[in-house]
């Protein structure tokens, strides 16, 4: 479920190039690619994550991810 809705929120937000190209040299450095909708898929995915490391380590905490 929660990929559905990174799907759909992905297309109704706009994508920061700076971090787009983040996600492309993950996949380079891992050796993994994807295109088409994967690609757009997988995209939504990786920005979904980093958003919610940047809140957890904006927190206050012992520890950061």
């Amino acid at each position: 479920m929660l990929g559905l809705f990174v799907v759909f929120s992905l297309s109704r937000i706009q994508i920061d190039h700076f971090s787009e190209h983040r996600f492309i040299e993950w996949m380079r450095n891992n050796d993994i690619y994807y295109i088409g909708d994967e690609y757009h898929f997988r995209l939504g995915i990786y920005l979904s994550n980093l958003r919610r490391i940047h809140e957890f380590n904006s927190a206050k905490r012992t520890f950061k991810v």
